[in-house]
């Protein structure tokens, strides 16, 4: 399309210059055409490389609310495994619970597509199966029949009683009152959040230092840092039979720049998911940059 814009201003600028030359104003009118051209010429050219600096991504976003501490009444047996207890407590018939519209046991899935450079952007829920404008879910902890749940798994009265609207975003969640002014849910009581945007951020900025999306992080900028320890956040690695973390930091002389340059200390090892915890929610972030530029180097870490 740029270059179709600049074809035009060529053309444009030959047939001023042969009208011209007709009229006789050769000199001054030529000139003056010319220094028109150049500086079109200059501001595409400046809006191109303005455009190649701002990045286009894929995130893999997975909000994964921990019900066993939102909703504690996980018998003893299933502390181990609380999806479990939760998952046979939806099935029993007689507590008439609607799995459909109770957000109980539910995990939440996204796939986002970002292009900052055309201001594109779309989501795409794998619960809804389909896009959607925003990423918030609100609903009843759990429809069905409490008084029934109560009796059956001996429920500490209070726990069940009077749950009002839950609010589950990636960078919060917690519960909202009936009245919602503006058609949008505000919360009345937080239980915890997670800031979204400055991870994203930073992580723009380690890829744009180091050239890969998902090395294991050691050490977070300090402005970072900082937003976590106000928020109770912790910055979760895997340990299991299958992989195991081994936090090993890269070569001196390559964490050396990185951490000029991002404010991150990094590990060797690859990441399937970087994973922000809190009491009450998790959220797992996998993110692909498919073009950045050094702008981010400028900007505050």
């Amino acid at each position: 399309m740029r270059e179709f814009i600049k074809a035009c201003i060529i053309g444009f600028g030959v047939t001023i210059i042969v009208v011209l030359f007709e009229k006789g104003l050769t000199s001054l009118g030529t000139m003056a055409v010319i220094v028109v051209c150049l500086y079109v010429f200059e501001k595409l050219n400046a809006s191109q490389v303005t455009a190649q600096k701002l990045p286009a991504y894929r995130i893999k976003l997975a909000v994964c609310p921990k019900w066993d501490a939102i909703l504690p009444i996980v018998p003893q047996e299933y502390v181990k495994c609380p999806s479990s207890f939760f998952a046979k407590m939806m099935d029993a018939p007689e507590l008439e619970i609607d799995k459909e519209q109770s957000l109980l046991n539910k995990e939440f899935h996204y796939t986002i597509f970002e292009d900052e450079a055309s201001g594109m952007s779309q989501v795409w829920s794998h619960l809804d199966k389909s896009f959607v404008d925003d990423m918030d879910v609100f609903g009843d902890i759990i429809s069905g029949n409490i008084d029934k749940i109560q009796e059956k798994y001996k429920v500490k009265e209070g726990i069940l009683n009077n749950l009002d609207t839950f609010v589950i975003r990636p960078y919060e969640i917690g519960y909202s009152p009936e009245v919602i002014p503006y058609g949008k849910h505000y919360l009345y009581r937080t239980l915890s959040q997670i800031p979204l945007d400055s991870i994203l951020h930073h992580l723009k900025i380690l890829n744009a230092a180091w050239g890969e999306d998902m090395r294991g992080i050691l050490k977070f900028p300090d402005k970072l840092q900082k937003a976590f320890d106000d928020n109770g956040v912790k910055y979760e690695t895997w340990d299991t039979q299958l992989a195991k973390f081994e936090g090993k930091p890269v070569e001196p002389e390559f964490a050396k720049d990185v951490k000029e340059k991002s404010g991150f200390e990094i590990s060797q090892d690859t990441m399937h998911s970087h994973v922000f915890s809190t009491e009450y929610y998790s959220i797992q972030i996998n993110i692909k940059i498919f073009r950045y530029g050094c702008k981010f180097f400028e900007e505050e870490q």
